[in-house]
């Protein structure tokens, strides 16, 4: 009889095979007849997780929204919500909403390690503001009221100033329609020329300051030389508009001395002032662009030794003559510099000083007034060979002694009577010509050359409230005398006012017509004021009543009156 020993060998083999199986291949199986040791691995499905985003977080209404999404581990995904359907497990897709809400997209991923889901919200809204480019010329009068299409447009960095487009709201066109431009353009015989103003500092052109705006609360440093981007800038917008004369600004303060003369501080010593530096570089670049160069002068108010405002002098013939010795002096030694920097047209009294050349309005202080004048006009023309300009103040008809020395006169339009709220609410072209009168004919009479202003400030009370408030900062309520250093400055009058785009483009284009009306082509228009930099921010500047025409359907207008005809 055989025997089959080995039957046994088998059966153990048998049971380790059987039981590897039974490890769902997951271990290894090692065997031998002396025994021996196991070792065993495990693999861990791949990590599941999904990221979707949108490239906006808030939009206009019909604005494209791009939503994009990445997997990692996945093999297959589905959008739903405003975007729906099999997607690939990374990609873009756009999506727009014809109506105000929200635009909401899901995304579930699935793979061999789960299930993975993510989601976007985006917030619609209608438009509310209109945008305007800062780079191209809009039609007139449409294209100024075009509605925001791209939520970009609002933009909340007051620091950035290289904008192509810019917005406002819609409320701020104001309440009346926008004029008819008729019987543009003007003569060519007529000089354009427009005031730029508030040229800000050389690091700083937004002039936003620590602590004055919410979105920048360190203010705006964007470095020495910053401001000369912006010039350049400005300069190319001016010839655009068909400008050829570039007023430009350069303020100071005065000061008492201890034994009670005053001084004047100098550009490069007063805060917020163009450089001397600056102002070469401007009027080089103003040269360089084929225009010419008109510098006033101005003499803000008086300040102590820490720079803070103090009272102003009392208005006498002392006072007087202390000032216009000291503006003698100034003049004297501004007239070779502004010769070695090629000023075109020079201000020989001071339209922006405390006094505005009048002094109190006496006889006597007149005769003051233009005995001075007479002087640093003889004093300057020998280093000075540039044209002379003075405002059309009253005495200066009487006073041939100095009209005989400048070239130019500057006058503006004036209310014949007090203007009411009624009569402002419903402002017209027709009507504002029925309610103001200039004096054109009357200046140009002497046979000088007439600078006539065309000014006014974007407010809804620019009318009945005439006068100027300050757009780059709160202004304190101004008591009736004028003194700076009494400011109540707990109010902020800026805020007391509604913008209003319409009355300003109403009144320049009144103006315009009016100065065509005169028949009298001895002129150069001057437009106050055009701002250096693009920003429309409302929590650090008051474009709701600045006199720039900048981005305002004003400039439209203007454009359209300073096209040279063909």
């Amino acid at each position: 009889m055989l025997k089959f020993e080995g039957v046994g060998m088998i059966g153990r083999i048998a049971s380790r095979l059987l039981g590897c199986v039974a490890l769902y291949l997951l271990a290894a199986c090692s065997g031998g007849a002396a025994g021996g040791s196991a070792a065993t691995a495990t693999t861990a499905a791949p990590a599941l997780s999904v990221t979707i985003k949108a490239d906006l977080a808030k939009a206009i209404v019909n604005q494209v929204v791009a939503i994009s999404w990445s997997s990692t581990g996945a093999t297959a995904c589905t959008l739903s919500g405003d975007v729906t359907g099999a997607v690939a497990t990374s990609g873009e897709s756009t999506v727009q909403r014809p109506t105000a809400g929200a635009i909401n997209v899901d995304i579930s991923c699935t793979g061999i390690g789960g299930t993975a889901a993510g989601k976007v919200a985006v917030e619609v809204a209608d438009p509310t503001t209109y945008s305007i480019s800062t780079t191209s010329a809009p039609i007139y009068s449409s294209g100024y009221m075009v509605p925001t299409r791209d939520s970009r447009d609002i933009q909340t960095d007051p620091c950035k100033l290289n904008l192509p487009m810019v917005a406002y709201p819609q409320s701020w066109m104001g309440s009346r329609p926008l004029p008819q431009v008729m019987g543009a353009p003007l003569s060519a015989q007529i000089g354009r020329a427009v005031m730029v103003k508030d040229i800000m500092l050389d690091d700083n052109p937004a002039f936003v300051l620590k602590g004055q705006a919410p979105d920048a609360p360190n203010g705006c440093s964007q470095g020495a030389g910053a401001l000369k981007g912006e010039i350049d800038k400005t300069v190319q917008r001016l010839k655009q508009l068909g400008v050829q004369y570039v007023s430009i600004p350069q303020w100071h303060w005065a000061k008492i001395n201890s034994d009670g003369s005053y001084a004047f501080t100098s550009a490069d010593t007063t805060f917020g002032s163009l450089s001397d530096a600056n102002l070469a570089y401007y009027v080089a670049a103003v040269h360089g662009a084929g225009m010419k160069v008109i510098m006033t002068n101005q003499i803000q108010g008086f300040i102590d030794a820490q720079g803070n405002n103090i009272a102003t002098p009392p208005s006498n013939l002392d006072t007087f003559q202390k000032w216009l010795a000291v503006y003698k002096g100034f003049m004297i030694t501004q007239a070779p510099q502004f010769q070695s920097l090629g000023i075109d047209i020079w201000e020989l009294g001071c339209g922006f000083c405390l006094w505005h050349d009048t002094g109190d309005g006496s006889q006597a202080t007149y005769d003051l007034f233009a005995s001075k004048y007479s002087e640093i006009a003889k004093s300057i023309k020998s280093s000075f060979k540039g044209k002379l300009m003075i405002s059309g103040v009253p005495w200066l008809k009487d006073h041939p002694e100095v009209l005989d020395q400048v070239d130019i006169i500057q006058t503006g339009f004036y209310p014949r009577t007090t203007i009411t709220q009624s009569q402002s609410d419903t402002i017209s072209v027709a009507s504002y010509k029925n309610l103001v009168d200039n004096g054109i004919k009357y200046w140009a009479s002497t046979g000088k050359t007439v600078m006539v202003v065309s000014y006014i400030q974007s407010r809804a009370d620019a009318l009945t409230n005439p006068g100027y408030l300050e757009e780059a900062v709160c202004t304190g309520d101004i008591p009736p005398n004028g003194d700076l250093a009494a400011i109540d400055n707990n109010i902020c009058l800026q805020r007391k006012t509604k913008p209003d785009f319409s009355i300003q483009a109403i009144v320049h284009e009144a103006q315009m017509e009016m100065i065509k009306d005169t028949g009298v082509t001895n002129l150069i228009v001057l437009i106050y004021d055009y701002w250096e930099t693009d920003t429309l921010m409302p929590q650090t500047a008051f474009p709701n009543i600045a006199t720039s025409i900048r981005n305002k359907p004003a400039e439209g207008v203007v454009r359209q009156w300073f096209a040279l005809p063909y």
